[in-house]
């Protein structure tokens, strides 16, 4: 039976569902009758308390990880409750604060690993690294909600499959049975919310933001361009990064930063616009692509809430207001 404030629905055109799709982080394909009836069931599953909820207590920490093994990055948005009524209040309130943003190797390189009594890559040795990140990384920093990557199994259209990425295939996989298994022990009270990366990159980039997903296939089958520096998926890298790079250059517009990553702030900048080099006393910032992934992919999450809250509240009247 059809919830009552979703009823109207029904009545909107194809390409409205669509956009109302992608403002709130639900698959936008499909017919009308079908889009109709997927964002029906899933804008009710609200994962986040608006931030007007006056019943809302407790802050909300929203870890974000952007998958890999050598290449791993994750950030920390914390959401405050509403401390006041006032409009004003209540939309500073909803800004969230970057508290953690780091990207970590979680093996030695190739060279290292060699020399290592065990396969780094076997089943049980990347059980034993997805615990270790889980219980000493992860839980230290107190999220209740938990972000994952999801990873593809081909990439750029290609035919083979990788060993690599099955290798951080099966890294996820691992990292959501070790969450799955605390929190049914108890270890944990949170919630896991696996996101597609396309949906990220659509969301802020628009319809030519897919780039990581539905890249060329002509790219990666043709003459091995799919990678370089001309190709759709490095845009979509460099336009990702600029996103970033913009949101950092005008603190506490989209998301305010601690005190504490004044560093890895400045150091991003300086990486993006080219002028290498660590600061004196600061650790140089590494790859930002994988650091803008993990924020972007927070930040959309943040903002699908933020959407669906205001289509279950204002109804068709939301549809102007999506961002």
């Amino acid at each position: 039976m059809a919830h009552p404030p979703l009823q109207w629905l029904s009545t909107l055109k194809l390409a409205q569902l669509k956009h109302l799709a992608r403002a709130t982080g639900i698959n936008s394909s499909g017919t009308k009758p079908i889009l109709s009836t997927r964002i029906h069931d899933e804008i009710l599953y609200s994962r986040v308390p608006p931030s007007t909820d006056k019943k809302k207590t407790d802050a909300t920490t929203i870890l974000s990880i952007d998958m890999g093994i050598r290449n791993l990055a994750f950030c920390c948005l914390a959401l405050k409750p509403p401390t006041t009524t006032t409009a004003a209040a209540a939309e500073r309130a909803a800004i969230p604060t970057l508290t953690s943003w780091s990207r970590i190797a979680l093996l030695p390189s190739s060279s290292s690993s060699k020399d290592a009594k065990e396969d780094p890559f076997s089943p049980s040795a990347l059980a034993a690294t997805a615990h270790a990140l889980v219980t000493n990384t992860f839980l230290p920093l107190a999220p209740t909600h938990i972000l994952i990557e999801r990873q593809r199994f081909r990439s750029l259209g290609a035919a083979s499959v990788q060993e690599w990425t099955l290798r951080v295939n099966m890294l996820e996989a691992m990292l959501h049975a070790v969450l799955r298994t605390l929190g049914a022990c108890g270890g944990w009270k949170g919630q896991v919310v696996g996101v597609a990366p396309g949906k990220v990159a659509q969301f802020w980039l628009g319809d030519g933001g897919g780039g990581d997903a539905d890249a060329n296939a002509e790219e990666a089958r043709g003459r091995g361009k799919g990678k370089g520096k001309g190709s759709k998926s490095a845009r979509t890298k460099r336009a990702k990064v600029a996103v970033v790079g913009q949101w950092l250059r005008h603190p506490d517009s989209v998301v305010e930063c601690s005190e504490e990553l004044s560093g890895v702030l400045e150091g991003y900048l300086r990486r993006m616009e080219g002028r290498r080099g660590a600061v004196e006393g600061k650790e140089e910032t590494g790859k930002l692509d994988d650091l803008a992934d993990c924020l972007l992919q927070g930040m959309a999450w943040v903002r699908w809430e933020e959407n669906r809250s205001k289509v279950l509240s204002k109804g068709p009247n939301a549809l102007g207001e999506l961002d």
